[in-house]
């Protein structure tokens, strides 16, 4: 479950989250945050677990989630442009309505009802 340090980081902003996501590669547990509505546009996610997160709404634009766990996370009416989904487990994810153009998802998984 995601803690409230990691939640509070993530809404300081891309630059902040970026750099210090970038510097330390430490495991990021978002796993069942709610981030309905957010824009996390140019954010580098890369492997962070969003497992069951609650991502409606949400505005990924040139976002990396390689390597992320998206498995059963509700993804209804988000949208990601020119974003990066290489190697992302999306098993079980509610990708209903979502907007996705131009997004890399080369090796990503995609088993099971989308």
């Amino acid at each position: 479950m995601a803690s409230q340090e990691i939640l509070d980081l993530l809404r300081t902003g891309k630059e902040t989250w970026n750099d210090r996501h970038l510097r330390d590669w430490s495991e990021y547990d978002l796993s069942d945050a709610n981030l309905e509505g957010m824009d996390l546009s140019e954010f580098h996610l890369s492997g962070v677990n969003f497992k069951g997160a609650i991502l409606r709404h949400t505005i990924l634009d040139r976002a990396n989630l390689g390597w992320c766990d998206l498995t059963n996370a509700d993804m209804r009416n988000a949208h990601m442009f020119s974003g990066d989904l290489h190697h992302a487990e999306l098993i079980g994810a509610n990708l209903e309505n979502m907007e996705i153009v131009g997004v890399n998802l080369n090796g990503a998984n995609l088993e099971g009802p989308i």
